[in-house]
């Protein structure tokens, strides 16, 4: 299903998931408004819920972006609101493989993942990992450069589950 579509960009970097302070959804709110600084007409749609939301609405009303945050969304409206993204963002520190990055990848909508678990999508176009321990400005800088290379690149691969299985199994036959 999630190939049959194309990336259409529309203005706005998206996160659906839990909403978790782990996630660090607050700092991908703070590199849109860094990239609103910039010139870049963004907007910042959250889907989900959790235990962080109230903390995380206080933080991007403070930040002054523009935001919908809703419920989760039916997967077929997901996937059509991921692939009008912008940007997919998952900032998370404990996202071993996450599904949203492979939707994001197989839409063609570029997507920003942190270390160490987003170097799994290191080698896919329209992907950026970044680091953590830099900065919002220097992440915002990288994700600019992103969205200006993003519609010369192909749409990345994305591996069928068996793949990843496959190759999960040899990392942990490794070890």
């Amino acid at each position: 299903y999630v190939l049959n579509f194309d990336w259409r960009p529309k203005g706005f970097a998206m996160y659906s998931g839990r909403i978790e302070k782990y996630k660090n959804i607050h700092r991908l709110a703070h590199i849109v408004r860094i990239l609103r600084q910039r010139g870049y007409d963004l907007e910042l749609r959250i889907y989900g819920k959790g235990p962080y939301k109230d903390e995380l609405l206080k933080i991007v009303k403070r930040l002054d972006v523009p935001f919908t945050l809703e419920e989760f969304q039916p997967f077929e409206k997901y996937v059509e609101t991921l692939a009008s993204a912008t940007l997919f963002g998952l900032l998370s520190e404990k996202e071993s493989y996450p599904q949203s990055i492979n939707e994001a990848n197989a839409v063609g909508t570029p997507a920003v993942a942190a270390k160490p678990w987003g170097e799994n999508f290191a080698e896919r176009t329209r992907t950026l990992i970044v680091d953590l321990e830099e900065g919002d400005e220097s992440i915002a800088e990288k994700v600019a450069r992103l969205l200006e290379e993003a519609p010369r690149q192909p749409k990345p691969r994305v591996p069928t589950w068996g793949e990843v299985t496959d190759k999960y199994v040899a990392i942990y036959a490794a070890t």
